[in-house]
């Protein structure tokens, strides 16, 4: 974890276009027309698609939309059913079967995927990244390609999964838009284990869908579900989101009465739980003070939700700040369309003047603080630079949202600020800040100071004079025990 940036990997796609072989597409739909009667089967009740199919396999010269539908069309095709009679609904046993009669055009279904993948470890080793906390958007996505944990772990990478248990949906939501992956519990009766408020009404879960979950009575599926996570997938680091935040509930349920204080009591000891049982570094959100001697990361420290109920970030998509959808599925853009930060925001969330890193001086040498998932270090344009100065000023890992084509995307600038951070945080993470202190009266310039390690951000766009050292504009200075000097510029790549 010390000196290693922390990675939310995007997969999106079960087949990409990675997986095609150069310029087969063509001559896969060929083959597969030329099939259809041996997977009658697979294409029953799909005749769109197959419609879809032929089309492509009579077509010229493809454009990159119509390979992109027909990567598609494959890949949701692979996810539903089999494809012939003798297995259906697993991917992964669908992915093989697919490939033993078209391996002349596929890469091997194990190196199939555009983040959860061996080409995504790939790319960070082969640019130089020797560390990095990575961590997914569900189980689902990694159970599909097991490899790729164990895979990353023998590169020096955790490798990690996101899991909830805040909310319970009824299982009719399952694959609507209306649900999500850990919201789903299996056998659970959903009105056994929700919460209820006083006046007997269920207190309703994240989004004011099904409803929000007492941490007494799920415990047992809580185990359940994590030994079986483990039991599939290598993991090395585990994240639960929500148990650290500070929003504790009472239940007034006459089955299950439960008060706030036991709902925190409930949480920390699962999460202790999972840490001994397990022996992994674990993440919560947000990780109040409760929780700081059973964390290893707290997501959303350094920067937390922003605009969770603002229009024109979260709905209005003719604003220029709306962050985005979770479509296409290649590039989500919820996860990697860059917008401007809303000038109100801009000004209370990241103006420097205002900032000072009290969670920093008690917590820095035992926990690591990382921004919230959804204010990654890329995603707001008009605060970039001072973002990336913040995080090496205060020594906190950049928070990246990845796929194989964003990384490339934005390798040069990733790679860039890995080699200060790698340096740096291995000797500052001994030590709390020990000392704080503002050197300009407009308070662009400030110092930190972690035991004998100096750090000094100049915020301003002017140069400033330290000690025999020009500190350039945009720019932080590190100053080791031994007098040894680091510079960062985040644009200076």
């Amino acid at each position: 974890m010390i000196g290693a940036p922390y990675t939310k990997l995007v997969e999106g796609q079960f087949l990409t276009k990675y997986d095609i072989k150069k310029e087969k597409y063509l001559p896969l739909a060929r083959a597969i027309v030329k099939d259809v009667e041996k997977h009658k089967g697979f294409f029953a009740d799909k005749e769109d698609r197959l419609d879809f199919i032929k089309e492509f396999s009579n077509t010229k010269e493809p454009n990159e939309y119509q390979k992109k539908v027909f990567v598609r069309t494959l890949g949701g095709l692979l996810k539903e059913d089999g494809v012939n009679s003798e297995f259906a609904k697993d991917k992964r046993k669908n992915a093989e079967l697919f490939y033993a009669d078209y391996s002349r055009f596929l890469l091997p279904p194990a190196q199939w995927g555009r983040g959860v993948s061996f080409r995504m470890i790939d790319a960070f080793k082969e640019a130089g990244i020797d560390k990095m906390i990575l961590r997914t958007t569900g189980h689902q996505g990694v159970s599909d390609r097991k490899e790729v944990a164990k895979y990353a772990f023998d590169q020096g990478y955790l490798f990690g999964i996101y899991d909830s248990y805040l909310s319970i949906h009824d299982p009719s939501l399952y694959g609507t838009d209306d649900s999500w992956e850990t919201a789903q519990m299996p056998g659970v009766d959903l009105e056994s284990v929700v919460i209820h408020r006083e006046d007997g009404s269920v207190q309703p879960g994240f989004n004011s869908i099904g409803g929000r979950v007492n941490s007494k009575v799920i415990r047992p599926y809580f185990e359940k579900r994590i030994n079986h996570h483990f039991e599939e997938v290598a993991y090395s680091y585990y994240f639960i989101d929500v148990d650290a935040f500070g929003e504790y509930y009472d239940d007034y349920s006459t089955d299950h009465p439960m008060t706030q204080q036991e709902d925190a009591m409930y949480r920390l000891d699962r999460l202790q739980w999972l840490r001994n049982q397990k022996q992994v570094p674990i993440g919560s959100e947000k990780g109040t003070y409760v929780f700081a001697n059973v964390l290893d990361i707290n997501e959303g420290v350094a920067v937390p939700i922003i605009g969770s109920r603002d229009k024109d970030m979260r709905r209005n998509q003719d604003s220029p700040y709306y962050r985005g959808r979770y479509w296409p599925p290649e590039m989500q853009e919820i996860n990697f369309k860059e917008v401007p930060l809303k000038p109100e925001y801009l000004y209370y969330r990241f103006n420097p003047r205002f900032k000072i890193p009290l969670w920093e001086t008690v917590y820095h040498d035992c926990l690591i603080s990382v921004a919230h998932h959804s204010s990654p270090s890329l995603k707001f344009t008009n605060v970039r630079t001072d973002v990336a100065l913040t995080e090496m000023f205060y020594q906190y890992p950049p928070m990246y949202i990845l796929n194989y084509e964003y990384f490339q995307q934005h390798k040069d600038r990733i790679v860039h600020q890995y080699k200060f951070y790698s340096q740096t945080h291995p000797k500052t993470i001994q030590h709390h800040i020990t000392d704080f202190e503002y050197l300009t009266e407009d308070r662009l310039v400030q110092r930190i100071q972690f035991g004998n390690i100096e750090l000094v951000a100049n915020y301003s766009v002017n140069d400033f004079p330290f000690n025999g050292e020009v500190i350039s504009g945009k720019s932080v200075l590190f100053i080791d025990e031994n007098g040894e000097k680091l510079h960062f510029s985040p644009e200076d790549f």
